[in-house]
C-alpha cells in the first residue's frame, strides 16, 4: 500500500470512526490546526504519536501500517500494541545511543589536549637536554684546560 493511500486511509477512516462530518471536525479533535492536518495529506505524513495519543481507540498497528484491525482489542489499553512498544524501545535506544556519542566525542576531546600536553612535556626536556648537554660539555671543557 502506497504512503498516500495509507495515510488517507488512516484519516479518513479514523474522521469515520468519530463521525466527523469534515476535516476541520477532525482537526479540533486532534488539537491541531486546519492548516496542519491538510498538509499531512499534502506530505502524505501523520505526526503518528499525537494521532495515537489522542485517538486511545486506535491501534497502534493499524495507524503506522494501515494495516490490520483499526481498533485495539478490547480491554486493551493500548501498552500492548508491538509497533508502539518497539517505536518507544527505539527512541529510548536511539536517545542512549546520542548519549554515549556524546561521551566518546568528549573523551577524544580529552584524549587530544593530554597527546598535545605530552608532545609539549617532550619538547621541553628535549630543550632540557640539549641544555644539559651544552652544559656538560662547557664544564669538560673548563675541566679539560685546567688540568
Amino acid at each position: 500500500m502506497s504512503t498516500r493511500n495509507t495515510t488517507s486511509l488512516i484519516l479518513n477512516k479514523i474522521k469515520e470512526y468519530y463521525n466527523f462530518k469534515t476535516d476541520k471536525e477532525l482537526a479540533d479533535y486532534l488539537g491541531i490546526a486546519p492548516t496542519t492536518l491538510s498538509s499531512w495529506y499534502a506530505r502524505n505524513r501523520i505526526d503518528y504519536l499525537l494521532v495515537y495519543t489522542r485517538c486511545k481507540e486506535i491501534d497502534g498497528n493499524f495507524l503506522l501500517t494501515g494495516e490490520g484491525k483499526m481498533l485495539r482489542q478490547p480491554g486493551s489499553d493500548g501498552s500492548g500494541d508491538d509497533a508502539v512498544k518497539r517505536a518507544e524501545q527505539l527512541a529510548a535506544e536511539n536517545e542512549e545511543l546520542r548519549t554515549q556519542l556524546e561521551l566518546q566525542k568528549k573523551l577524544l576531546e580529552a584524549k587530544d589536549e593530554t597527546i598535545e600536553a605530552l608532545q609539549r612535556a617532550v619538547r621541553l626536556l628535549e630543550k632540557q637536554e640539549k641544555v644539559t648537554e651544552t652544559r656538560t660539555e662547557v664544564v669538560e671543557g673548563v675541566v679539560g684546560r685546567k688540568a
